[in-house]
């Protein structure tokens, strides 16, 4: 079974980066599986570029996130 690890730091202009560089953190500890940062306003292109050398995939989330194919366990 492939471990999928997914992370949703509460990111927004007024809360600051502080929630996104503790997942951040945490997200470069783990050694198995493939790593997803949720997000629901869209990240800066600094952070992306973060997420995107780490191989870090970001996913847009909604209400229609749970309705896709794949089971999800959170």
């Amino acid at each position: 079974m492939k471990l999928n690890n997914y992370f949703f730091p509460d990111y927004s202009k007024n809360s600051g980066l502080g929630h996104f560089y503790r997942c951040y953190k945490y997200s470069k500890l783990i050694r198995k599986g493939k790593i997803y940062f949720l997000y629901k306003n869209k990240f800066k292109p600094n952070l992306t570029k973060i997420l995107n050398k780490k191989g870090i995939n970001s996913i847009k989330f909604n209400r229609n996130f749970f309705n896709l194919k794949k089971k999800i366990i959170l």
